[in-house]
Formats: structure tokens, sequence, C-alpha cells
């Protein structure tokens, strides 16, 4: 887990101000689940539910920055049915948190448990547009649950890029395909519909103009003389 958070400092998903928040099977061993969710969500909404967020660098400077570390087992245990209906309000609390955090680090993952944590929040009440992106076999079903799949080609082989939507060679790539690539790929797209409207219009004016230009006296609807 500390190898994983010295990555993220590194990554600089985490800063040296972020207070870091960690969820795993040691804590819940000392108290139930449902106290440990409800202490996080304590402890992020007090340090941020007054404050502003600054709309370009997304935190104030007053501002709390949280970090959470989850690892695998805690994660199970959230996302785990129950009878009595209590997943449900485990599901919503633990969103509660992320919502109110810089990063949240997922750590010592199942494979499907990464297609799960990417479902939970792509279903979540804001219905956020999801991305993933892996380089090995088992980043595969995470990569198929997202709205945009990005897969690495690296020595881990192909199976992450074969089944993505995009597929690059490095991980540094990322920022300029969202930005530049992205950006340009939405113009793009505004532009072929206006092509596609045009291309499926423009074979049916030209018989209406014709027949408008020429005024020929071949009747439209045929009227029966004999009728009254």
């Amino acid at each position: 887990m500390e190898t994983a958070a010295a990555t993220c400092y590194a990554c600089k998903l985490f800063r040296r101000s972020t207070q870091l928040l960690e969820l795993t099977t040691k804590k819940i061993e000392e108290q139930s689940l449902h106290d440990v969710l409800f202490e996080l969500s304590k402890t992020v909404l007090r340090g941020s539910g007054s404050l502003t967020r600054d709309t370009f660098s997304g935190l104030s400077a007053d501002l709390q920055d949280y970090g959470l570390i989850i690892d695998g087992a805690a994660l199970s245990l959230i996302m785990k049915p129950r009878e009595d209906g209590s997943s449900a309000n485990y599901r919503e609390l633990f969103l509660e948190v992320c919502r109110n955090c810089s990063a949240v680090l997922c750590c010592r993952m199942a494979p499907l448990q990464k297609a799960q944590i990417v479902k939970l929040i792509k279903l979540s009440k804001e219905h956020p547009i999801t991305l993933a992106i892996g380089d090995g076999a088992n980043d595969v079903s995470m990569i198929l649950e997202a709205h945009v799949g990005v897969g690495i080609i690296g020595k881990e082989g192909r199976q992450a890029a074969r089944n993505s939507d995009y597929a690059i060679p490095k991980f540094k790539h990322l920022k300029k395909m969202l930005l530049v690539h992205g950006h340009f790929y939405y113009i793009r797209i505004s532009e072929l519909v206006q092509y596609f409207f045009y291309k499926v219009g423009r074979p049916c004016l030209p018989p209406f103009h014709d027949a408008i230009v020429r005024a020929e006296g071949v009747s439209l609807v045929t009227v029966d003389p004999s009728s009254p």
C-alpha cells in the first residue's frame, strides 16, 4: 500500500498537503464497516462542506485536500450484497466519501473488482462519463465496463489494446489524446453530421426545383372528369 501511495505522489494525484484517509480491512476489524464509512464521510464533509471549489484549479486555497486509499478486501465488503439491504447504504456512503476526495487510490484489486468500481461510478446519480486505462489482461474487464476504454501496448501483451476503444504506446500520450485529438475529434464529428444532412437532402431537391422551373403541364393530381 505504501508503494501505491508513493506512486500517486509521483504522478501528482496526491499532493504533499493531501490528508490521506485509509479504508482497509485492518481498520474495519477494529470498528464496524458502517462506523468506518460514517466517520470518513463526516471527516470529508467537515473539511469541505462549507468551502467553495475554485472553477479552474478544482480546489480553492483554503479547501482541505483529501485522498482515499482502499484495498480490495475492504471493497469486497462494501460491494457484497446482504439480505438486510445494508450494502446499498455502504455503497452510497462510499460514493459520498469519494465525491469529496481529490483522488481515490484502489490497490490490491482483482480484475472483477476493477470492473465493479467503474460500474459503481458509472451508475451513480451524477452519471459521469468514465474512462478506464490499462496495459494487461487483468484490466480487460475494467476497460470493457467503462464508457471509453484505453489500452496501452506494453510488455504485458496486447490484450488490453485489442479490447479497448483506443490504443496508445505509452501512458504519457493520454494527455495529448484527450486534450488535442479528443477536441479535434469532437469538431470533426459535428462537421460530419452537417455533411450527412447535406448528402441526404441534396438528391431530393433537384426534382422539385426542376418541376418548378420547367413548369411542365403534367398534373401532379389526377382528377376523374366523371366525378361531380
